[in-house]
């Protein structure tokens, strides 16, 4: 039983030794360093000296690939990080692309607003809004975190602002309550309303705005506004 034990113990000794050995071995630390992508804002060069900072040296076995993401956020909120390739020996590819303005943000307390993308990033302030981008009020306390909006309510707006955009509806202005949202369509002069628990059914009441809007127009009824927080939703002509 002795036997056993002691080879059992030299076992695990060779094998920390060798795990060891890997990761300190100049062949396996990190050596290069290539960032990759379509950028204006941020330049490529400046990207990969802030990770060869961070990263060059260390073993390719121990850099996390989380932490790496939040360095390139943290710095250059502009970009986000498409992809991260470990190619041995000693090479890390990132993939990068500019982050895109998808709305507008003003706070209850704030004259101006944010440019944000669609993961909460602020990109920029501007004195007022233009018909770019849809533009939204809150009327809730929102948390900025630093440079990102981390805000459930909000990104569960956004997403439905895509899904109705998807069904060819330009959406220009939002409202963000406690309770609720509203979306409003200056092309099609329509409102929408929905709650803040949209998301577990976001495509169900995608479909029936959608089935209502065709079933009117079909009609030559004009939509005004529907609300969907209900099972059978309130349509105002």
């Amino acid at each position: 039983m002795a036997r056993v034990f002691a080879l059992m113990l030299l076992l695990v000794i060779l094998l920390t030794l060798g795990v060891w050995g890997v990761r300190n071995i100049r062949f396996f630390k990190i050596g290069n360093i290539v960032v990759t992508g379509e950028t204006k804002l941020v330049s490529i060069k400046d990207v990969e000296a802030v990770l060869n900072r961070k990263y060059k040296g260390q073993s390719v076995f121990s850099y996390n690939k989380e932490d790496l993401v939040n360095i390139i956020a943290s710095n250059f909120p502009a970009v986000r990080v498409v992809s991260v390739k470990l190619v041995l020996p000693n090479t890390l590819r990132v993939d990068i692309a500019e982050r895109k303005p998808f709305a507008y943000v003003r706070l209850k307390i704030q004259g101006g607003y944010y440019i944000v993308d669609e993961d909460g990033y602020v990109l920029g302030v501007s004195d007022r809004a233009d018909y770019a981008y849809p533009s939204m009020k809150l009327e809730k306390d929102a948390n900025l975190s630093g440079a990102r909006f981390d805000d459930n309510d909000l990104f569960v707006l956004f997403k439905f602002i895509s899904g109705v955009e998807s069904l060819g509806i330009k959406v220009s202005t939002a409202v963000v309550k406690d309770d609720s949202m509203e979306i409003f369509s200056s092309e099609r002069d329509l409102k929408v309303v929905i709650s803040a628990e949209i998301q577990a059914d976001m495509d169900v009441r995608l479909t029936i705005l959608d089935k209502i809007l065709r079933k009117y127009g079909v009609e030559g009824r004009r939509v005004k506004s529907v609300d969907l927080r209900y099972s059978n939703p309130i349509i105002d002509f």
